[in-house]
């Protein structure tokens, strides 16, 4: 993870990296290594991108039935 880097050179963690880092600790704390960690965080990702999915195909079904 590389954050932005401000005029003066120094490191800005958006709050989206503050957030995985906080869940990777976490994790990390359940005695998962890294190949573990980024297993969840892979299926994770899936899983939302899937639940963006059927959100636009139930929007694109409503639509089509008017």
């Amino acid at each position: 993870m590389q954050p932005v880097r401000s005029a003066g050179g120094t490191g800005r963690y958006s709050r989206n990296n503050v957030l995985r880092l906080q869940e990777i600790c976490a994790l990390s704390g359940e005695s998962l290594n890294m190949a573990g960690i980024r297993r969840v965080l892979q299926s994770q990702e899936e899983t939302r991108q899937l639940q963006a999915e059927v959100a636009r195909l139930k929007k694109l079904g409503r639509r089509n039935a008017r």
